[in-house]
């Protein structure tokens, strides 16, 4: 089984001035130690063997579960696969430092969640932030990358 994440934005901005968002967050955050941005849009693994690609949405042909559940229509898209091979949680963190940066980088609708299993583990919809109650999600360490009011929530897609 795979260990994919999705981080989905409902932005007007392009999928290059997003990738170099990411960008600038990997290298801040010392997740990646070289400028990645034209290589985030094929996909690059960085610290860790966390893979990362941006991308155009796309919304499945029978509709779109993010937009049918929670009123955005994604139009980027950041895929993440954890690398198993390497330490699980120190790639999540690395993952939701990314979505931390991008949530108070943008104000725009924006979803992380697990590919798999559909679990919410963050959203921003109509400028308000709810994050996923399990503390197994959000321990202490990741709560303090978060510089937003949040409230608690449990969704899955």
């Amino acid at each position: 089984m795979a260990l994919d994440y999705m981080v989905a934005l409902a932005t007007d901005r392009s999928v290059s001035e997003i990738s170099a968002l990411v960008n600038s967050t990997c290298f801040s955050g010392d997740i990646s130690g070289e400028a990645i941005a034209t290589s985030l849009i094929d996909g690059v693994s960085v610290r860790r063997g966390l893979f990362i690609r941006v991308s155009t949405a796309r919304s499945p042909t029978w509709g779109d579960p993010i937009e049918e559940e929670f009123g955005f229509k994604p139009t980027v898209s950041i895929f993440l696969r954890l690398d198993k091979t390497e330490v699980l949680d120190a790639q999540v963190t690395d993952m939701l430092f990314i979505a931390t940066k991008l949530f108070a980088a943008t104000s725009d609708g924006m979803i992380v969640y697990f590919l798999e299993s559909g679990d919410v583990w963050a959203i921003r919809r109509a400028g308000c932030l709810e994050i996923n109650s399990a503390d197994y999600m959000w321990t202490p360490e990741r709560i303090e990358m978060l510089h937003q009011p949040y409230t608690l929530m449990s969704y899955v897609l």
